[in-house]
């Protein structure tokens, strides 16, 4: 019996990990970097900067509050680049609480290019995490065709990774 637990709960799991959001008319996906990451770029943004990363579940071993948690990872996604990205921040908003979620956006050179880089991150389940991430070139045009979109593939993934608790 304990066995057949087990091997549901790993089965759960791994459902979780990969439930995703339908791929927007006009955009691609295409699996990341990451284990159980989803990319999506729109198909006529051309060579412009524009990009939706949902993540696999990431664990919060330390129990650390959401907020802090959501600091620490976009330290990590800014830092941990490779030499010769270029970044520079120029602009960094504190973390703040909406509810579940905590959300924190920056502006900085990616490239030589200003962009705009916006992190949602929630609790799915005891003790993970999942992190929405949002780049796009600062450009007005761009984030007015785009913005929107992706708020609303940030609030159907929140959907999904929640639907189990009703």
């Amino acid at each position: 019996m304990n066995r057949k637990m087990w091997f549901v709960a790993l089965a759960l799991l791994c459902v979780q990990n990969a439930l995703a959001i339908e791929t927007p008319e006009g955009w691609q996906s295409g699996t990341g970097a990451e284990s159980g990451e989803t990319r999506y770029i729109p198909k006529d943004a051309n060579e412009r900067g524009v990009i939706l990363i949902i993540s696999g579940l990431h664990t919060n071993e330390e129990n650390l509050p959401l907020t802090q948690y959501l600091e620490d990872m976009a330290d990590k996604a800014i830092y941990d680049n490779p030499p010769g990205m270029g970044i520079a921040v120029l602009q960094r908003d504190k973390a703040k609480q909406n509810g579940d979620r905590a959300e924190l956006s920056f502006k900085m050179t990616m490239l030589g290019a200003p962009v705009r880089f916006y992190v949602t991150a929630y609790p799915v389940g005891k003790n993970q995490m999942r992190f929405i991430e949002f780049f796009i070139e600062d450009d007005t045009d761009l984030i007015q065709r785009y913005q929107g979109i992706a708020n609303k593939m940030i609030e159907e993934q929140y959907v999904i990774d929640h639907a189990h608790k009703k």
